[in-house]
């Protein structure tokens, strides 16, 4: 009997530990709600590639005809929304080197993306001191690299001084 009387006791004394142990790691229990926002700013980010172009006029043909570059993936875009290119030249023409004072119209130069499918509508424009739209409703990327193709015309307007004539050019992303 003490050995019954002995199992029971443990049995007991094991159904109490047991017990005890689970309402001493029971706890209390709350909860409250967190908002998170995401806050999506616009953002147009432009990086260019190929700083410096140079169209070379080394053959009649050339003079004549006109010379052709392509820049590929001169720059990069990535925008959160749709938008637009530009470019445009810093003036109305190239000049020349040192005391050289002839000019070359930018006119005479046509810009056009080439081996890019932005989604938007894109043109050839001829260089222009105020904005040309080279794309627009180009949509929403991220690193979007864009090419470039430079057409020189050739002709009258290029039979000047032997000199690298310049001018800046300004490509512009706008969101729509």
């Amino acid at each position: 009997m003490n050995k019954r009387f002995s199992l029971k006791a443990l049995a007991l004394a094991v159904s109490a530990a047991f017990l005890f142990s689970a309402n001493a790691n029971a706890q209390a229990t709350n909860n409250g709600n967190v908002t998170l926002n995401l806050d999506l700013r616009n953002v147009v980010d432009f990086v260019v590639n190929t700083a410096s172009t140079t169209l070379v006029f080394d053959t009649y043909g050339k003079y004549n005809a006109g010379v052709t570059k392509q820049e590929a993936d001169q720059f990069v875009i990535s925008s959160n929304n749709p938008y637009k290119v530009e470019v445009k030249a810093s003036a109305a023409n190239f000049v020349g080197t040192g005391a050289n004072t002839q000019t070359i119209p930018v006119s005479d130069v046509n810009v056009k993306i080439y081996n890019t499918i932005d989604g938007g509508t894109q043109s050839a424009v001829d260089l222009s001191s105020s904005n040309q739209v080279l794309s627009t409703g180009a949509t929403a990327v991220l690193n979007r690299s864009y090419s470039i193709e430079y057409f020189a015309k050739g002709g009258n307007n290029f039979l000047v001084k032997a000199d690298i004539y310049t001018t800046t050019l300004t490509y512009t992303a706008t969101q729509l």
